[in-house]
């Protein structure tokens, strides 16, 4: 945690050592400051998919007993919307979809002024009986992923005015950029690979 707070401290606007960051009080269950760290990285892009997060755990045992502690933590503090905050995100990380909408919906009804989760609740499938991948199985598209065909300019946009833009060019490099009204845009970019049919940004030198 030190080494990450010292990074984060030369490179404030760096998503994935928020990340990070947000994982290790995850796993030393500091769940309230994690939320709140994971709710600012969802704010501004998408957080891992199991693969990248798995990576970080020398077994995905280790990562399921820190995932059954949080399940605990919020069953003994059902009225904490943070909490099934933290643990919709873990769900959608490992892929769970519909336990992560239900978490979703939790926090929805604990704090409606929540426009985050309100947006993370919709973008997920709207089949709740749709299970994801078991944890450890990434799913496999129908199709593999051609790298050409994801060059270009992709754009997104939030009902508070925030706006996304994420441009992928023919010499695998990227750009990511987050403009939220009134602020400053946030910018990120490297390069990138298409592996396995996932798309690898690496930020710093750092995958994603």
């Amino acid at each position: 945690m030190t080494l990450v707070n010292q990074a984060i401290a030369k490179t404030p606007n760096d998503p994935i050592l928020h990340e990070v960051r947000g994982l290790i009080l995850f796993a030393t269950k500091q769940y309230k400051p994690a939320a709140a760290a994971i709710y600012a990285v969802l704010s501004v892009g998408p957080g891992w998919d199991w693969p990248t997060l798995c990576s970080f755990y020398p077994d995905p045992s280790v990562y399921q007993g820190q995932l059954r502690a949080l399940q605990q933590y919020c069953g003994e503090n059902p009225n904490l919307p943070e909490i099934h905050f933290l643990l919709a995100y873990q769900y959608m990380s490992s892929g769970e979809t519909a336990a992560a909408a239900a978490e979703f919906q939790q926090v929805a009804l604990l704090n409606p002024k929540d426009p985050l989760s309100a947006q993370l609740l919709a973008g997920l499938s709207k089949d709740k009986s749709e299970t994801g991948p078991a944890l450890g199985q990434p799913a496999v598209p129908s199709q593999p992923v051609n790298a050409a065909s994801l060059v270009g300019d992709w754009e997104a946009s939030r009902p508070d005015g925030s706006s996304f833009a994420f441009r992928l060019a023919g010499d695998a490099t990227y750009f990511w950029q987050y403009t939220q009204k009134g602020r400053s845009p946030q910018q990120f970019s490297g390069t990138y690979t298409v592996a396995d049919n996932l798309l690898i940004l690496k930020c710093g030198g750092n995958p994603r």
